[in-house]
């Protein structure tokens, strides 16, 4: 492996540290979906107390025990929910460098980065503890040392990179399941260039390691050796009756993937010249992109047409960050078509593109910034001072949990806003010399999110009784939060 040059390791740590930067600047932080469950199991971890429940969320133990560790350190706060996140964001300009530096030249390594460094997807979910960008580092770091044993001419170097491939792979699992997809890659890999070593088997063996040491983990604390594969199959049909993949109807649903690469903020404008570059390499016949090709075809297309299950066919659902998975080998396949010796691409294309791109994304992530907790962290400070109880949606219970420290300090209690909901408290009517927070914009965000929900909101969070005292009002209607007393 050539060494880095003086001039392009300074250039690095410039683009890492503008990353860093803007992740500060567009710092996500906690919202109020699947984030708000790692954080409560995170932190029931960090004090011994994890109790493993039997849903997908709570069996990506590769997520949930760094994030543990830092709240052993730092206690519970945006900084120590977000910093694992965040590492392996920084992380991942560090080595989309690597894969332009040692499969094509430093200038190529250079420019994925600083792509990179901006690209909406990744900027945005860096700061936000979802598995989804973790998971696709080490999935990208796996494809990385294996396509670095394939080059390698030394015996025990290309042995060690596999096996290294294999633990990689292992680590993405544990953090999120769809990380078994890069067998995909392994698959056409292996069919393309006509070739399987038995020395691949490497790769098997190294992620076999990571997954009977999480199996051991589960058979001692739940008695199922296999407790992580019987959660996520029992409570997945759950997970589609209430969430459903929002990808509309068949067969036009099968196109949501191709269709939101071009229409969603989080993916800028970037990916029209991502399929211009993955045609210009076709079309030169660039063998040195092909791996990368593969690699970003055999799971966009699976993602797109596949189905998460065998049995019947379920699409996957229709989320933007699923698609982080082919981040990497987008923007090498970029970054290579733009580093091209053609004058026009170099000195013409090049920097057109890249100021472009840079200037859109960030306007895309600031239209995209504000969250639906932004009013429960602005009204937080006054509820912690209240001597009686607080009673709102269950969701935003648990945000102000969370916001808590998880201290218990604040008594806080759900008022019910489903149908046939057995935790249901009180309706409203009922609450006496007690505040009452209706959080409208956070009612907002779980009708949209969960369509296949039938709730049944109770009538007073629209219409409040005239005797309800107005304690704080922020926000505009209809996405309002109001903080009431009921005496």
């Amino acid at each position: 492996m050539a060494k880095m040059g003086k001039r392009t390791f300074i250039w690095l740590i410039l683009i890492v540290l503008f990353a860093a930067a803007l992740r500060l600047i567009f710092f996500s932080g906690i919202g109020a979906s699947d984030d708000l469950l790692y954080t409560s199991y995170a932190y029931e971890m960090s004090k011994n107390e994890f109790s493993f429940p039997a849903n997908h969320h709570g069996t990506r133990l590769g997520l949930l025990y760094p994030v543990s560790i830092f709240y052993r350190l730092f206690g519970v706060n945006e900084f120590s929910s977000n910093a694992f996140v965040f590492l392996t964001s920084i992380a991942g300009i560090v080595l989309i460098f690597y894969f332009g530096k040692i499969f094509f030249n430093e200038k190529v390594g250079l420019s994925a980065a600083f792509l990179l460094s901006f690209f909406p997807l990744d900027l945005v979910f860096a700061t936000k503890l979802l598995s989804d960008a973790p998971s696709s580092f080490f999935l990208s770091l796996c494809v990385f040392l294996f396509l670095v044993g394939e080059k390698s001419k030394i015996s025990f170097r290309k042995n060690l990179s596999f096996f290294m491939s294999g633990i990689a792979i292992g680590i993405a699992y544990l953090i999120r399941e769809t990380a078994l997809l890069i067998v995909l890659f392994f698959g056409f890999y292996a069919i393309f260039y006509k070739k399987i070593k038995l020395n691949y088997f490497l790769i098997f063996f190294g992620f076999m390691i990571i997954f009977a040491l999480e199996s051991i983990i589960f058979q001692v604390n739940t008695g199922d050796f296999l407790f992580r594969y019987h959660s996520i199959t029992s409570s997945w049909q759950e997970v589609i009756k209430y969430s459903g993949t929002y990808r509309g109807t068949f067969p036009l649903s099968l196109f949501y993937f191709p269709y939101i690469i071009f229409t969603n903020a989080y993916f800028g404008l970037f990916y029209p010249f991502i399929i211009i570059a993955i045609f210009y390499s076709i079309s030169k016949k660039e063998k040195k992109s092909y791996p990368f090709i593969l690699w970003f075809l055999s799971l966009f297309l699976y993602l797109s047409f596949g189905t998460t299950n065998f049995l019947e066919y379920r699409p996957f659902a229709a989320i933007p960050r699923v698609l982080t998975i082919v981040t990497l080998p987008a923007l090498i396949l970029l970054s290579h078509f733009l580093s091209e010796k053609n004058l026009i691409i170099s000195k013409i294309l090049k920097p057109l593109t890249m100021g472009l791109l840079l200037l859109t994304s960030i306007g895309f992530i600031y239209l995209e910034k504000s969250t639906s907790i932004d009013n429960l962290k602005s009204i937080y400070p006054s509820i912690k001072q209240l001597d009686k109880p607080i009673y709102t949606d269950p969701r935003s219970k648990l945000v102000l949990e969370y916001l808590s420290g998880y201290s218990k300090e604040i008594n806080i209690l759900a008022f019910n806003i489903q149908e046939n909901d057995k935790n249901n408290i009180g309706r409203l009517n009922n609450i006496k010399d007690s505040y009452i927070l209706i959080n409208h914009k956070m009612l907002n965000v779980i009708l949209e999110a969960h369509p296949f929900i039938n709730f049944t909101f109770d009538e007073k969070i629209c219409n409040q009784p005239k005797k309800w005292i107005i304690i704080k009002n922020l926000g505009k209607e209809p996405e309002n939060t109001i903080l009431y007393y009921a005496p």
